[in-house]
């Protein structure tokens, strides 16, 4: 994004020819056997609502524009399809260009879920905009980040979720 907030020219052209890679994989498809999501950047980009029907033209198929909780959840399916079964409580972060999801869950059902707005992304930018790695830059994104992930620790503690 840029500076106001707006999907760059460059990151829509390239959007585009992405979802229509995707939209050549999924020819064919019923529309019930495709869910395509769109996360923290169409959430937070002042242009995304005009650029939601280009990209799901691209696609095909409709984009829903989904909240933190929903992507904290499908990434806690995910992880849990992949893993072995156990009735122990996992923990899945899951840091992204725009936000973190933090989900605590047994087997397949989620029972705690969080996202902040701290990303990978969004933070390089803001306190690396300039790509100067500085050690005042590093404390302030550290503090930042420290203060975001406080404010939910107390809910995520091991105490709170043994067997």
């Amino acid at each position: 994004m840029d500076a106001k907030g707006n999907l760059t020219p460059q990151a829509r052209r390239a959007a585009l020819a992405c979802l229509s890679r995707f939209s050549e994989r999924l020819s064919g498809l019923h529309p019930s056997a495709v869910r395509a999501v769109a996360t923290n950047t169409f959430r937070v980009a002042r242009n995304a609502s005009t650029f939601l029907p280009q990209a799901e033209a691209a696609l095909g198929f409709p984009i829903d524009v989904i909240g933190g909780h929903e992507e904290a959840r499908l990434i806690y399916l995910g992880v849990a399809h992949v893993l072995p079964p156990s009735p122990a409580p996992r923990l899945v972060i899951d840091i992204g260009g725009g936000s973190t999801e933090f989900v605590i869950g047994r087997g397949f059902a989620p029972e705690r879920l969080e996202s902040l707005k701290l990303g990978c992304v969004s933070m390089s930018q803001r306190f690396f905009a300039n790509g100067e790695l500085r050690a005042d830059a590093f404390r302030a994104a550290e503090t930042d980040a420290r203060a975001l992930i406080e404010s939910i620790a107390g809910e995520f503690a091991p105490d709170q979720w043994r067997e």
